[in-house]
């Protein structure tokens, strides 16, 4: 049974009574070695939100002494944050503890880098009493230094989606350039900027996918949409992501590989498992070709690039059950832009290094 709002006292004894802070919203953060400034600025944005019913659970993932003990210090400070210290192991197991630690009505995921408007909850709060939803998104916009970025958005400031209409955001979570004229899908992918009711979550049983480091986000929020009753999007930035000095978004990955590769067996395990694939295979079968294209930046097509032993090559990697199926499958037609149908039409007729060599060019423009 959840929490309900606010204080009251519960009688230990005859006598004896102990003052309960109940949790309306519960904030999971995962902390591993983040920097000082930017760990504090994010702690505060929450401690001094408008509401007072909330608590911070923050997954120390096996961060460095100076980390771990700053968490300690901060919940000293206030009573309602909850510092849990694991063994690293990945964002996607310290969000799932997180997950488990959790007591509010409510639950949402901010990056411990990142911090929120103080009146983030209470909006949010306030917009589901309005509006009946049980899962609720926003935008975010990027601090990089001194300066903002808004991402361009084309959409309605208000959008609910309800019935079938769930499925659009399923499908747009793996087939997004088909909805790019309403530009959601930015704010759609991410892990921050949702807020689901904890019994979404908890009575389905959902987790992060702890095998895969890519994507897991979008495979979290197939399932958990598949189980709300109302989504509603509110074009209100009240979030703000930071991008650190030392952005490592263009650096050599080559675990890259093995992870999309996970994300595509887990993906299509769930499609399965939730029945949902007949619907959706027409999108999941695209999403490979965005993949591919993630891929060929981060690994083939980067600068440090070498053909390491060991490492599956492009041509392997076309032949795999994660990804040949599915471009085999998909109509050059169906591909949203051309450099979608670009990669598509290489891969197809195994045109590899005509697939590295442009994506080559491609990284160089950037």
């Amino acid at each position: 049974m959840l929490p309900i709002l606010g204080k009251y006292k519960i009688f230990i004894g005859r006598y004896e009574t102990v003052e309960v802070f109940m949790v309306k919203v519960s904030i999971v953060v995962p902390v591993y070695n983040t920097p000082e400034k930017y760990l504090e600025k994010c702690i505060k944005s929450i401690c001094n939100q408008t509401i007072e019913e909330l608590e911070l659970i923050l997954v120390d993932d096996g961060s460095e002494k100076a980390c771990a003990d700053l968490l300690d210090r901060f919940q000293e400070e206030d009573e309602r944050i909850k510092v849990v210290h694991i063994e690293n192991q990945g964002v996607s197991n310290a969000r799932n503890i997180g997950i488990e630690q959790s007591v509010g009505e409510w639950i949402t995921f901010v990056d411990s880098d990142d911090w929120i408007e103080a009146e983030t909850l209470e909006r949010l709060l306030n917009l589901s009493e309005k509006s009946g939803a049980d899962t609720l998104m926003w935008r975010f916009d990027k601090e990089i230094g001194d300066s903002y970025e808004n991402t361009p958005f084309l959409g309605k400031d208000y959008m609910v989606f309800q019935g079938n209409e769930i499925q659009k955001l399923q499908r747009m979570l793996l087939n997004f350039y088909s909805y790019s004229d309403e530009m959601l899908f930015t704010f759609l992918v991410t892990t921050v900027c949702k807020m689901y009711k904890t019994e979404i979550i908890k009575e389905n049983q959902i987790s992060f996918p702890v095998n895969v480091k890519n994507g897991e986000d979008g495979i979290f929020a197939i399932e958990a949409f598949q189980y709300a009753k109302k989504v509603v999007f509110t074009n209100q930035i009240l979030y703000h992501y930071v991008q650190r000095e030392n952005s490592v978004s263009k650096a050599f990955r080559p675990e890259t590989i093995e992870s999309w590769r996970n994300n595509r067996k887990e993906t299509k395990k769930l499609l399965e498992r939730l029945g949902i694939m007949e619907h959706m295979q027409d999108v999941y079968d695209y999403h490979a070709v965005e993949v591919l294209k993630l891929i060929l930046f981060t690994v083939y097509a980067h600068k440090d690039y070498k053909k390491t032993e060991g490492l599956l090559s492009i041509k392997e990697l076309l032949h795999t059950p994660e990804f040949g199926p599915s471009i085999k499958r998909i109509p050059l037609k169906n591909i949203y832009g051309s450099k979608g149908k670009i990669v598509a039409f290489c891969a197809k007729h195994n045109m590899t290094g005509v697939l590295v060599w442009l994506t080559k060019i491609r990284s160089k423009m950037i």
